[in-house]
C-alpha cells in the first residue's frame, strides 16, 4: 500500500522536471514587450533680468548770491503848503509846497461834476508853486500833493481844498447854450467886445475852465480867431484874422 501511494507523486515530479525546458522555452519565445518610460524633461526656468535702477545724480546746487542791501532812500516829506487863487485870473490855482528835500511834485484834484485831473510833474526842488488850471468857476475843489523822488518812488503828501472865484464880468455875461456831445473835451475859442478881448476854453459842458486876456482890441480888427497853436513852454499861438499873429502868454508862463 505504501508502495503505490508514493509512486504517483515520484512519476509527477519526473513529469514536471521533464516540462520545465519546454515551458522556459515557450516563455522565452514569447516574452512581454517592455515599453520604455518616457520622461518629459523638466522646462527649464530663466530667471528674468533685472532691470537696473537709474542712477539720479543730484542737480549741482547753484551759489547763492546775497545781494548787498539797498542804501535806504531818503525820502522828502512836506513842511508847509498851501492853496491861493491867482489874483489876476480867478480860475487859476496856485498850489506852493515847501520840502525837507528836494523832489519832483504833482497835485490831483477832483470835483464830483468835473471828474479827476492832476498836474504835470515839475523838476526836482525843494520849493514849488504848482498852478492848477481847468477849474470851473465860483466850485470847491479837493486836492492832494504827490513827491516823487529822484529814483521814481512817489509818496503821498497832505492835501485840502480850494474854490475857485467868479468870472470877470465880460465873461459871465456871456451865455451859451450847448447841445449835442462835444468831440473834443476842451474847446478854444475868443470873445471880444469894443472893450474887452478874451481867449476862452469851454470844457464839454460849454463851462469856460480857462480865459486869457480883457486887453483892449484895435477897432479895426476882425474880432475872430483863425488858427491857434500851443507852443511847448504852455504860450498860445494864434491867428487873429485881418491882424496878425498873436502871442497869449499865460499868467503862469514866460517867454
Amino acid at each position: 500500500m505504501f508502495g503505490m501511494s508514493r509512486l504517483p507523486a515520484i512519476v509527477i515530479l519526473i513529469f514536471a522536471a521533464a516540462l520545465m525546458p519546454f515551458l522556459s522555452v515557450c516563455q522565452g519565445a514569447d516574452p512581454s514587450p517592455t515599453i520604455p518610460a518616457t520622461t518629459t524633461p523638466a522646462p527649464t526656468m530663466t530667471a528674468p533680468t533685472p532691470t537696473p535702477t537709474p542712477t539720479i545724480i543730484a542737480p549741482t546746487p547753484t551759489p547763492t548770491i546775497t545781494a548787498p542791501a539797498p542804501t535806504p532812500t531818503i525820502t522828502a516829506s512836506v513842511t508847509e503848503y498851501d492853496a491861493s487863487v491867482c489874483d489876476d485870473n480867478s480860475l487859476i490855482v496856485w498850489v506852493n509846497v515847501k520840502l525837507t528835500r528836494e523832489a519832483g511834485v504833482f497835485v490831483e484834484y477832483e470835483n464830483a461834476a468835473t471828474g479827476r485831473f492832476r498836474t504835470a510833474l515839475s523838476e526836482a526842488a525843494s520849493e514849488h508853486a504848482i498852478p492848477v488850471v481847468r477849474l470851473r468857476p465860483e466850485t470847491t475843489y479837493s486836492y492832494t500833493i504827490n513827491l516823487v523822488d529822484a529814483d521814481g518812488g512817489a509818496t503821498l503828501g497832505p492835501g485840502g481844498e480850494f474854490t475857485t472865484g467868479s468870472l470877470p464880468d465880460a465873461l459871465a455875461d456871456i451865455r451859451q447854450k450847448v447841445t449835442g456831445k462835444s468831440s473834443q473835451p476842451l474847446l478854444m475859442s475868443d470873445y471880444r467886445t469894443s472893450a474887452h478881448a478874451y481867449v476862452v476854453i469851454r470844457d464839454d459842458a460849454g463851462e469856460i475852465v480857462w480865459y486869457y486876456g480883457d486887453v483892449p482890441p484895435e477897432p479895426e480888427m476882425n474880432p475872430s480867431v483863425g488858427p491857434i497853436a500851443r507852443k511847448r513852454n504852455g504860450n498860445f499861438i494864434y491867428l487873429s484874422r485881418g491882424c496878425c499873429i498873436q502871442r497869449d502868454n499865460p499868467p503862469w508862463r514866460a517867454g
